[in-house]
């Protein structure tokens, strides 16, 4: 799908557990992406470079990493981490990336790399 301009909405199935690097990079006008409970690790570069605004960006209480320039250059208007997530953002996860909010349960704690 990278680099793919027409595509518009996607849905990723349940069974997948990843999402690789440079999946939807580029994927300009794709403007919300459902991230299914299963993924467990969002690879650097897989939503690089889309600059256009996610409405809601709802991480998975399953999710154990996000890499380094997994959202590089994008714009989230809404970052929600779920409660009993233990999610590991690796240093630049979200290099240049806009978020106008983010929601942070009561107790997380913040794991770096």
């Amino acid at each position: 799908m990278n680099m793919n301009n027409n595509l518009t909405n996607i849905t990723i199935p349940e069974s997948v557990t990843s999402i690789r690097a440079w999946a939807f990079k580029d994927c300009i006008n794709l403007p919300s992406i459902t991230i299914p409970d299963n993924v467990l690790c969002i690879s650097g570069d897989a939503f690089s470079f889309m600059r256009g605004r996610f409405t809601k960006l709802i991480l998975s209480p399953k999710t154990r990493l996000i890499q380094r320039g997994a959202f590089v250059l994008c714009n989230i208007n809404e970052l929600i981490i779920p409660y009993n997530c233990e999610t590991l953002f690796e240093k630049g996860a979200f290099t240049k990336c806009s978020i106008n909010m983010v929601k942070i349960p009561k107790g997380y704690k913040l794991l770096r790399s």
